[in-house]
């Protein structure tokens, strides 16, 4: 592998890379960010495979493309299962819980009741997804960098917490 090559085609094709990603992920700059991440460290993967003689550009935007189209998957399914953070008085009353119930008397108390059960249930880490992702209301990208946790991890991670706090809530309705 000739590292000045490497390094030349990604300055070179960087920028144009993250624009159609950009164009392509509905102005979604996180993503955009991250695919064409993964589609320069994919061209590192594959560099000794390759045959840069040809058309590397044609390599790059179908890589993109690929990426792409993942991470659409990935952007549906987390719209279709998470529970914003403004909407767990609206998860409460989806499973008629009354307001004035002695477990929950108010939003606050509702995320304290949420965050302790994570907790429990979950452990510090459980606890802290929650927290960065309902609460401080980041996106799965940036707890994925902040975490280090891999984005299908952290997404099944999610889904799990969510799965017991809907139960929860329904038990104690």
């Amino acid at each position: 592998m000739n590292v000045n090559d490497y390094e030349g085609i990604v300055r070179e094709h960087s920028p144009a890379i993250y624009r159609y990603c950009l164009f392509k992920l509905n102005n979604d700059t996180h993503s955009a960010e991250d695919v064409t991440s993964e589609v320069m460290l994919l061209l590192f993967q594959k560099w000794d495979s390759l045959d840069t003689d040809g058309n590397i550009r044609a390599w790059l935007y179908r890589a993109a493309d690929n990426l792409i189209m993942r991470k659409r998957t990935e952007i549906r399914k987390h719209q279709s299962q998470a529970i914003p953070a403004d909407a767990l008085i609206g998860l409460e009353n989806e499973l008629s819980l009354v307001h004035t119930d002695e477990y929950f008397s108010d939003e606050a108390e509702l995320i304290k009741k949420c965050t302790e059960f994570t907790e429990r249930e979950f452990g510090e880490e459980g606890k802290e997804l929650f927290t960065l992702r309902y609460i401080e209301k980041k996106t799965l990208t940036e707890i994925s960098a902040e975490s280090d946790i891999p984005l299908s991890t952290l997404h099944y991670r999610l889904f799990r917490i969510e799965k017991a706090l809907k139960k929860m809530l329904s038990k104690n309705s």
